[in-house]
């Protein structure tokens, strides 16, 4: 499910999602994350491509597991982008 992005609290180690609170819940990563790069508009002769997010699993500790697809939009910031079952 593709999300408006919607802002997601993610602690990582070592630059890399450890895990992530969303709607009250805490999800520990549960798989190793996969990173997700973008393109910058302004080099199309030699497209750049810096990580703008990660996808991983996450497991609440009830057990619900979903894919997030997550988007760190400043230091301090990090956005849910889309959401998978």
């Amino acid at each position: 499910m593709q999300l408006d992005h919607e802002p997601v609290i993610v602690r990582t180690v070592g630059a890399v999602p450890a895990w992530v609170q969303w709607r009250g819940t805490t999800y520990s990563v549960t798989d190793t994350p996969t990173a997700l790069y973008g393109y910058i508009a302004e080099a199309p002769t030699h497209p750049l491509q810096p990580r703008v997010g990660w996808r991983f699993q996450g497991t609440s500790p009830a057990g619900e597991t979903h894919v997030f697809d997550v988007r760190q939009t400043n230091l301090e910031r990090w956005d849910l982008v889309a959401i998978y079952d």
